[in-house]
């Protein structure tokens, strides 16, 4: 019988535990692309947008099994459903703009005091039972807010009920947030231990299943990781979803502020 020649040292048992780790890193399922918007322009231009849509599809089955999806490679090309106010004073300005890289919401205050919200929003065709959402956020000095709503996205609330991610950026120690809004009453459903800074990107997902109750958000992952969300909440209040729209908050006087949702901004939902 043949002996063969063993070359160098068995490897210690710290080097096996790096080895199987790093191999098990590799089976950690990840979804690539959400935010790469030079690959998705591109993969759009070489195959059109049904084939886009249909490959974004298929990196998000590892949440769900989604019906659809828009995803939004130029923002000049979208149609938003429409932009609401509320609590605007009468000497406050404001504006939505679009390039193709962004959507952007500005506002000037007056000098009057109290709360002013500025959203843009998109109506579904048809209600879903699951729906997720992801773009890169640029948070104003205060707050800016991601809704999935039970209803029409033009009205405040109650109606619609809705789902919130927010970031917070004015609080202390909790700026990213879900919180809810049921029949006119908020909570919070989960908060992160965390202080974030205005004027800078986040890479941004939202996840909820009225199905299972299950709420995630994933804040600066790419690529998106599973199970590494940054926020999970359970909540079965709301039973059905409608709308997402992005929000601008502000309640200093004589300021300007802007926030920026930025492409790739993709919505997927479940009928």
């Amino acid at each position: 019988m043949a002996i063969t020649k063993v070359v160098g040292a068995w490897p210690s048992d710290d080097e096996i535990r790096r080895i199987f780790y790093d191999e098990a890193k590799l089976l950690i399922p990840k979804i690539k692309h959400l935010y790469d918007t030079d690959f998705l322009r591109w993969y759009e231009s070489e195959y059109g947008t049904d084939e886009l849509k249909d490959l974004v599809l298929v990196l998000l089955s590892q949440i769900d099994s989604f019906d659809d999806c828009i995803v939004v490679t130029d923002f000049t090309n979208f149609n938003w459903t429409g932009t609401s106010t509320y609590g605007l004073s009468s000497g406050d300005t404001y504006s939505v703009n679009k390039t193709s890289d962004y959507t952007e919401i500005n506002l000037t205050t007056d000098s009057n005091s109290g709360e002013r919200d500025i959203w843009t929003y998109y109506n579904l065709a048809t209600s879903a039972k699951a729906i997720f959402v992801s773009a890169t956020i640029q948070p104003p000095p205060v707050r800016c807010r991601l809704d999935v709503c039970n209803a029409d996205g033009s009205t405040f609330e109650n109606p619609p009920d809705f789902y919130r991610l927010a970031y917070r950026i004015h609080l202390s120690n909790a700026d990213f947030a879900i919180l809810k809004s049921v029949s006119g009453s908020g909570a919070s459903l989960a908060e992160e231990a965390v202080n974030l800074t205005a004027g800078v990107d986040y890479k941004t997902a939202f996840y909820i299943s009225t199905e299972t109750g299950t709420l995630m958000a994933w804040r600066d992952s790419d690529p998106l990781v599973y199970r590494q969300y940054k926020l999970k909440a359970n909540d079965t209040s709301i039973t059905s979803l409608a709308s997402v729209r992005f929000m601008l908050y502000e309640i200093r006087t004589n300021t300007t502020t802007v926030t920026r949702i930025k492409a790739p901004f993709i919505i997927a939902w479940k009928v």
